[in-house]
C-alpha cells in the first residue's frame, strides 16, 4: 500500500509538471539516432519514432519523425536527421504532448532531410523483425484482404491493411479489441503455448519459463512498443500466478507491477489504452476465471444430466489449466469472459459508442481466439513456403476469418 501512495504521489507530480502545453518555438537541428520502433508505412508518409545518439540539446529523448518521401526504413537503421524540430502542441480536446510523452517522445519533425548512415546491428531485434517482415509476407501470400488484414493486426500488430469502414464495423460490433495487442491477447497466446510445450512433455515450471521467453520475443518481433511491452509485464505476472501454481499473492504482484510501471511513466494510466486493458483483463482474469470457469462446468454438468437422463459426476474443485495440462473449451472460454467483463468499460470509453450486439458478438468470437491465433500462424508459415501448401494451410485461417467478418457485418 505504502508504494501504491509513493507511485501515485510521485506520477502525480511528474504528469502535472510536463503535462501543460507551453509555446514552443521551432528551431533547426542535425543529429543521428537509430529508428527505435518498427516503421509505421501509411499512405502518404512513415512515422519514425528516432532516439538520438549525438545532439545535446534533445538527448534523452526520443523524436516522432514525420518522412514524406518514398524511402523504406527498418528497425534499428542509424540515420542522420536534419530538419526543424519543436515540441508537441497539444490539441483543443487532446492532450497531443502527453499522448506522446507516454512513449518517451518529446519532439516532432516534419518532412526533415534523412540520411541512412549504418544499417541495423545483426542482433535479436534485427532477425525478430526479419522474421516479421517474413509472416507478414507468408500472410499477404496465403490470404486475401479483408482476411490478410485481420491476421497482420491479430498476430503482428499490423493495422495497416484495415480500412476505416472495418475499424467503424469493427467499433460497432464491439470487437475492436480482438485486433489492439493487449494483456488479454499476449494472454490467450501465452495459454497456447503452455499447452504446447506441456504436450510436448515438459516440466509446469520449465514450460513458463519456455513460455515468458517466447513472450519476449514475440514481443520484440512485433516491434516491442512500449504498450505490448508493458502487456508482456502484466501476462507475467500472470504466468507466475496461474502457471507457477502461486495465485493468493497474484492481485498484490500485479498491484506492485503496475505501481512501478506508472511511478515510472505515469503518463500510461491516462493516455495507454494498452496498459488500461492489460491491467483490467490480468485482474478480471486472477479474480474471476475460476469462479466463472465454476459455473460453466456446473452449466456443463446440467445441459449433459438433461441430456442423457443420468446424474453426472459434480466437479468440487476447479482445477487449473495449468495444473492439469489440458486444453479445455471451459478454460478459454471462463478467461476470456473475465477479462471481458473488466475491459468492458475501457473498451467503451476510448472506441466512443456503445453496441449493444457487444456482449453477443464477443461471446461468439472471444472464445475462438486461441484457435484463430493457432490458424492464422498456420497460415502465415504456409504462405512462406508458398505454392500448393499454402492454400491447404490457409483454409482454416480463412474459415475463422470469414466467420469473424460474417459476425462483424452482421453487428456491426
Amino acid at each position: 500500500m505504502a508504494i501504491l501512495c509513493l507511485a501515485v504521489i510521485a506520477g502525480a507530480f511528474i504528469f502535472y509538471g510536463v503535462s501543460e502545453n507551453t509555446a514552443s518555438d521551432e528551431f533547426e537541428i542535425s543529429f543521428e539516432g537509430k529508428i527505435a520502433e518498427y516503421p509505421d508505412e501509411r499512405p502518404d508518409k512513415t512515422i519514425l519514432i528516432v532516439a538520438p545518439v549525438s545532439g545535446e540539446e534533445i538527448q534523452p529523448v526520443r523524436v516522432r519523425v514525420s518522412a514524406i518521401n518514398n524511402e523504406d526504413y527498418s528497425y534499428g537503421e542509424r540515420v542522420r536527421v536534419t530538419g526543424s524540430i519543436k515540441e508537441p502542441e497539444n490539441f483543443a480536446d487532446f492532450n497531443w504532448r502527453g499522448y506522446l510523452a507516454k512513449e518517451g517522445v518529446a519532439y516532432e519533425m516534419y518532412g526533415p532531410k534523412i540520411e541512412k548512415v549504418q544499417d541495423a546491428d545483426k542482433d535479436i531485434f534485427h532477425f525478430a523483425f526479419l522474421l516479421r517482415d517474413k509472416l507478414q509476407k507468408g500472410i499477404n501470400a496465403s490470404l486475401l484482404p479483408p482476411h490478410s488484414s485481420l491476421y497482420s493486426a491479430m498476430l503482428l500488430g499490423n493495422k495497416s491493411g484495415l480500412s476505416q469502414t472495418d475499424k467503424d464495423n469493427l467499433a460497432r460490433a464491439g470487437l475492436s479489441h480482438i485486433v489492439a495487442i493487449s494483456g488479454m491477447h499476449i494472454a490467450v497466446i501465452a495459454l497456447i503455448l503452455f499447452f504446447l510445450f506441456l504436450s510436448a512433455g515438459m516440466w509446469r515450471q520449465h514450460a513458463s519459463i519456455a513460455v515468458l521467453l517466447v513472450l519476449a520475443f514475440y514481443i520484440i518481433m512485433i516491434g516491442a512498443p512500449a504498450s505490448a511491452i508493458r502487456a508482456g509485464i502484466m501476462a507475467s505476472v500472470l504466468i507466475a500466478a496461474q502457471f507457477l501454481g502461486r495465485p493468493n499473492s497474484s492481485v498484490r504482484a500485479l498491484l506492485l507491477a503496475a505501481a512501478v510501471m506508472v511511478l515510472l511513466n505515469p503518463y500510461i494510466v491516462r493516455y495507454d489504452i494498452g496498459f488500461q486493458l492489460s491491467f483490467l483483463a490480468v485482474l478480471g482474469i486472477l479474480l474471476f476465471s475460476e469462479r466463472i470457469e465454476k459455473f460453466l462446468r456446473n452449466l456443463q454438468r446440467r445441459i449433459v444430466e438433461l441430456a442423457t437422463g443420468q446424474k453426472a459426476t459434480k466437479d468440487r474443485r476447479v482445477t487449473s489449466f495449468a495444473a492439469e495440462g489440458k486444453f479445455k473449451f471451459t478454460s478459454v472460454l471462463a478467461l476470456t469472459l473475465s477479462a471481458q467483463i473488466f475491459t468492458f468499460p475501457v473498451i467503451f470509453y476510448h472506441f466512443g459508442n456503445f453496441s449493444l450486439a457487444s456482449p453477443i458478438t464477443n461471446l461468439l468470437v472471444v472464445p475462438l481466439l486461441p484457435a484463430v491465433l493457432i490458424s492464422g500462424f498456420v497460415s502465415a508459415a504456409g504462405g512462406m513456403a508458398g505454392g500448393l501448401v499454402a492454400s491447404v494451410l490457409a483454409a482454416p485461417a480463412w474459415m475463422f476469418s470469414n466467420y469473424i467478418w460474417s459476425v462483424v457485418n452482421l453487428f456491426g
